[in-house]
Order: C-alpha cells, then structure tokens, then sequence
C-alpha cells in the first residue's frame, strides 16, 4: 500500500509524538453562497479548506507537506486575484494529483522528486498575503487539470457540479481509503 500522510502538521506536537487534528473549514462540493462556502455566487468548492486547530492565521507559515510520493509538475506563483502560490504534484503510482494551494513559501521546483512527508511549501492567505485567513486549499485531482489554476468554470449550477465531479476527487474518500480519517469539521453545518 502506497505511504500516504497528512499535508499539514502542528511541529511542536510532533516532538510530543502528537499530531494535531487540522479542521477542515470548506468541504469538497459544498456550493457557494452555503455556510460551508459563504463567498457569494455560483460554484462548487473543488477539495478541502484546512485550518489549524487555533482558527484564523494560527497556522500563518506552518510546513505544507507532500501527501505522498510524487513529482512537482507545475508550480504558479502569485496568481491574483485569489489563488496566491500553488504547487501540483503528479503521484503516479496513485493516478492522481495533489494540489497545495495559497501558500507562503514555496519550497520546491518543478521536476523535484518529493517524498512523502516532505515539506513543499509553508501555508499562508493567498494573493498577495491577503486575500484570505491563513488555511491551506488541498485538492485530489483525478484528470489532469485544463490550467494549473482551474476551478470549475461557467454554467448552470449542474454544469459546475458535474465539472468538479469530472477533475476532482472527494478528499475524505481519498484519505479514508488509505486509513487517515483524522480530520474534524470546524462547524455542523460543514460535517464531514
């Protein structure tokens, strides 16, 4: 079976053999304008919003790990107006890709190889720095993606869906098949 980890870790719980249970605050398809994704109009969120425990910038430069073994096949810095720096990683032996999206600092080139673990990137707030609270957006790609910076276009709000269905795969179906089922929902209304 594949090495498959968390991309986020709280490093001073680590030294205590602890791993800190990051909330997820966004939750794959849930549609704009609910209270799982407040952002006003038509979409569908495409992966996982992950905040640290503390809430709202608590997390601010914390490493962004590689999910598992992988190449880094594109990487765009500083996409406006909300993006920020994005790295994706090809795992082949899993058929699919990871995304790592708003980070701080990116860490790595295109090309590297990355093991599991190995830290890609450090979370941050998107564009500019500022664009939102501190979260890390983890997306599991099953079709390679039109642009490294798609979301799920234009249409009717089935149009949307069936576009996420098409390039994107649940996150929690993806950890759960390899056994890490620890991640809580940051509210009832976003409940995993």
């Amino acid at each position: 079976m594949p090495k498959i980890v968390h991309p986020v870790k709280d490093p001073k719980r680590l030294k205590r053999g602890l791993i800190t249970k990051f909330l997820v605050d966004t939750v794959y398809l849930a549609q704009q304008g609910t209270p799982c994704y407040p952002i006003g109009g038509q979409g569908f969120h495409t992966g996982w919003d992950l905040n640290g425990a503390g809430g709202g910038d608590s997390d601010l430069g914390m490493p962004v790990g590689c999910i598992s073994d992988g190449v880094v096949s594109e990487i765009v810095r500083n996409n406006g107006p909300l993006w920020g720096n994005i790295v994706i990683v090809w795992h082949p032996h899993l058929d699919r890709w990871s995304r790592y999206a708003h980070l701080k600092d990116i860490q790595c080139a295109v090309g590297q190889e990355l093991q599991a673990g190995e830290q890609l990137g450090t979370i941050g707030k998107g564009y500019n720095g500022t664009a939102f609270a501190a979260h890390l957006h983890l997306d599991i790609i099953k079709k390679k993606l039109p642009t490294p910076t798609y979301w799920n276009g234009s249409g009717s709000l089935q149009i949307l869906k069936s576009n996420v269905q098409t390039y994107f795969e649940n996150p929690k179906v993806f950890f759960a098949r390899y056994g890490l089922i620890d991640f809580e929902s940051v509210s009832s209304g976003c409940r995993l």
